[in-house]
């Protein structure tokens, strides 16, 4: 819809002046002018807007009545024209950001093209906007938020950025493109997130009371159900003089598991054997600790 504001100034210096309008309101053109005193030296201000349904030139003829008495026509000509906006690189109606760390970011760029003979206001959306989330849900953002106006035959790019805080399945989302008063699908985004995730079944041991120079064995399982594989490897410092582990270091794939032997063996009579802090190192991750 484009709005102007036909502007009607009282210049008598001492008498009102009555304004009515009896244009009757199309479906492409109405007049916002209610009857209206006009005093002396005043200024009243009058929108017309045009909203034109079809492709194809229009002409209007809008009468006033002065003061009752005297008719005013005011021509008014606008043009339909096709609003066509569109990516200037076809191939990128699907943006891939591929497979990502949680952590890191990929950032895409991609370029709108007005090919209208008028400048556009334009939005970006996405599917959260009307109730989803879609995006969002996914780390994906994408700037300016704000609405812009590219002008006609020129260019405006768009900023598309993955930046997964966690582990995100293979996604496929639009993202929607608002302008001349309709909402379409501007491109979809696809992606996925890698990222670790290890898991100890139990952070404590308790083994009772065993006799000494003796020995129980117990089972502790470490699981990946992450997307990578990672080495891990015991700290034997921590582990006192009563305690051992085995294995004490290896390789861990991707949904699978490891069960290490966690062995009590005594060598002294002690009524209260505890061993705090038990640490497991997993480069890039928490240390993860037990205790016996």
């Amino acid at each position: 819809v484009e709005e102007l504001l036909l502007r009607v100034t009282n210049h008598d210096p001492s008498s009102n002046i009555s304004i009515e309008c009896a244009f009757q309101k199309t479906r492409a053109l109405w007049v916002e002018c209610p009857p209206t005193v006009v005093t002396p030296g005043a200024v009243l201000e009058i929108p017309i807007r045009f909203a034109p349904r079809e492709v194809k030139e229009y002409a209007f003829v809008i009468p006033f009545m002065v003061n009752g008495t005297t008719k005013v026509p005011v021509n008014v000509i606008g043009s339909g024209i096709t609003a066509r906006l569109e990516l200037v690189n076809g191939a990128q109606r699907r943006t891939n950001f591929g497979l990502v760390n949680v952590g890191s970011d990929v950032a895409r760029n991609v370029a709108i093209v007005n090919r209208s003979k008028k400048a556009l206001p334009v939005q970006l959306l996405e599917e959260g906007d009307y109730g989803g989330g879609a995006l969002a849900d996914r780390c994906v953002s994408f700037a300016p938020k704000a609405e812009f106006v590219v002008g006609p035959r020129e260019t405006a790019t768009i900023q598309l950025l993955f930046g997964p805080n966690k582990r995100i399945s293979q996604f496929n989302e639009d993202l929607l493109i608002r302008y001349a008063g309709v909402t379409r699908k501007l491109l979809s985004l696809a992606g996925k997130a890698q990222g670790v995730e290890i898991s100890l079944d139990s952070d404590s041991l308790p083994f009772g009371v065993v006799v000494e120079d003796s020995q129980k064995v117990k089972k502790l399982t470490l699981e990946n159900t992450g997307d990578i594989s990672i080495t891990f490897q015991w700290n034997e410092s921590t582990f006192g003089k009563h305690f051992s582990i085995s294995p004490l270091s290896g390789k861990l794939l991707p949904g699978n598991e490891v069960n290490f032997d966690v062995v009590f063996r005594p060598v002294c009579v002690d009524e209260d054997i505890r061993q705090d802090g038990i640490t497991l190192m997993i480069p890039g991750l928490d240390l993860l600790r037990i205790t016996c």
